[in-house]
């Protein structure tokens, strides 16, 4: 994935005074038939140049900028609403540790209501990337967020322009500070965003950007070589494959294939093995298409099936209408429910390693 250039940011000038806060955008660099010339040509046209450097400093900031704060979390689906509040601290380079305050509705599921820590700030810093890549930014206006400034950012669908997600970037720092996920019918399915926050030293220009990923071949991990399963480069809703990896557990080789859009996420886990239906304490189960799953209402959404011998499970922050295409996708139920005891010690726990405060 190319990044914006050095040169490109520092045409951003963010003024404050009495009448509030202008943003003052210098003219950047553009190819010859006039589109912004950052290297990047599969940019969604029409995009504004303003919301796409705010994007960028963001994508930065996830990686760069260290903080605490109490966020909050809340999901919408078909059968109800989660939420949960959390203290969340930031360290560069260190990671992001969450511990869960107050859960609606088993929210984070078990084994996720103490500490969760995670990487760096890669993944976010990473996906975020992907989202001028999949929608039209525009600049909306400005706002306050737990007593910051904050430049509002909206994502829209490139065809119909329907509004999919608004971001509270701030200002000071670049920071997401609040974000709304919606459907294709308008309606939230995910509002996420800082109560309070504090940045614990001041940011200083030319910090760190978050390394890169190699590009990921859609044969990088074979299924010859492991015996389970080739994961594609891209699923529906424009979800792209940005990490993947093999790994060892007490029941089994698990391959992880990591999507997203930039706005939501899904983790694909697959195991060889049988779904015993009588260790999903909590799911229920449903037909998406042809495909008979057990769905977890937590956060994140958890999807489990079996199908050729294996075990899949979807690990998800994204709408129903998402989850469903996603599934259908994947190869499908075969019906052959068995029982398999290693299963509820591998992939059944593995919502306990997804961050949604991350």
């Amino acid at each position: 994935m190319r990044r914006f250039g050095t040169l490109l940011w520092a045409s951003v000038v963010l003024v404050t005074g009495t009448a509030g806060l202008t943003l003052i955008v210098a003219p950047a660099p553009a190819s010859a038939d006039g589109r912004l010339d950052d290297g990047r040509l599969d940019l969604v046209p029409d995009s504004d140049p303003t919301a796409l450097l705010l994007l960028h400093r963001a994508e930065t900031a996830a990686y760069a900028v260290p903080f605490t704060g109490v966020r909050y979390l809340a999901t919408w689906c078909p059968r109800g609403t989660t939420s949960a509040i959390a203290d969340v601290s930031h360290v560069p380079g260190v990671g992001t540790t969450v511990s869960v305050r107050q859960t609606g509705a088993d929210a984070l599921g078990a084994g996720s209501a103490g500490h969760i820590v995670r990487g760096p700030g890669r993944e976010r810093a990473l996906t975020e990337g992907l989202v001028a890549r999949n929608f039209r930014v525009v600049l909306a206006g400005m706002d306050k967020v737990a007593g910051r400034s904050a430049a509002i950012v909206e994502a829209r669908q490139p065809v119909t322009d329907a509004v999919v997600a608004r971001m509270w970037l701030d200002t000071e720092t670049g920071l997401v500070l609040r974000q709304e996920v919606f459907d294709s019918h308008g309606a939230v399915v995910r509002a996420d965003g800082f109560l309070a926050i504090k940045v614990d030293r001041p940011v200083r220009a030319g910090s760190p950007a978050p390394p890169t990923e190699p590009p990921v071949a859609p044969d990088a991990l074979a299924a010859g070589n492991t015996g389970i399963w080739t994961a594609p480069a891209e699923l529906p809703y424009a979800l792209r494959l940005y990490q993947l990896r093999q790994f060892d557990h007490p029941s089994g080789m698990i391959v992880h294939a990591s999507y997203s859009d930039g706005l939501s996420t899904a983790s694909v886990f697959v195991q060889r093995g049988r779904l015993d239906p009588q260790a999903l304490t909590g799911y229920t189960r449903v037909r998406y298409g042809d495909a008979s799953v057990y769905v977890y209402d937590g956060t994140p959404r958890r999807v489990m099936w079996a199908a050729d011998g294996s075990i899949y499970t979807i690990l998800t922050d994204g709408p129903e209408e998402m989850i469903q295409a996603v599934v259908t996708a994947l190869p499908s139920d075969t019906g052959d429910d068995g029982v398999l005891d290693r299963m509820g010690r591998g992939l059944a726990r593995v919502g306990s390693w997804f961050n949604p405060f991350g």
